[in-house]
């Protein structure tokens, strides 16, 4: 129907649609896109989602999420803040360098809630003005992300990428 819905939880197909449109492919490029990862999309992706296949090839091609994370994934489910945070810093291409920050002290009151394996890309994410507390200092690592926090995050990384010049590209 086209309705925003801001406050609507955002799923799992619907991160990596809203990720993989951080690239911009040429026709050629597609085409290979398609023709790698074709299969993998096909045999892991229910049909109900043949409307993100497209979109979910790009994202293993740029390595947002690989082949056995996709396999695991329930597209349907809700994405919760810190897992958005680190498919985020992986369609950024900082995931290099969350790394390097996964032991990280966060100063949010509910740091330790942060999972070891996202703590990196959530102190990335901070470093680079993208996510921040709320008023109580509050990250809420498992809160489901509403489609107006996951624009929000999207916006930002858009101002990131633009103020270093930055182009995303999916290497061959």
């Amino acid at each position: 129907d086209n309705a925003m819905r801001p406050n609507a939880n955002i799923t799992a197909s619907e991160t990596l649609v809203l990720l993989s449109r951080f690239y911009k492919p040429s026709d050629a490029e597609t085409a290979l896109i398609q023709s790698d990862y074709q299969a993998i999309v096909l045999s892991s992706v229910p049909a109900s989602y043949s409307w993100a296949h497209k979109n979910i090839a790009v994202c293993l091609a740029a390595g947002i999420i690989t082949e056995s994370e996709l396999k695991s994934m329930n597209l349907g489910t809700e994405m919760n803040k810190e897992q958005l945070s680190f498919y985020l810093v992986r369609a950024l291409q900082l995931a290099a360098e969350a790394q390097a920050l996964s032991g990280a002290a966060l100063a949010f009151t509910d740091a330790q809630a942060i999972s070891e394996k996202h703590r990196g890309s959530v102190a990335k994410l901070v470093g680079i003005k993208i996510v921040g507390g709320d008023d109580t200092g509050r990250f809420m690592p498992q809160s489901p992300v509403t489609r107006a926090i996951a624009a929000t995050m999207v916006s930002r990384a858009l101002d990131y990428l633009d103020k270093d010049n930055k182009t995303l590209v999916v290497e061959a």
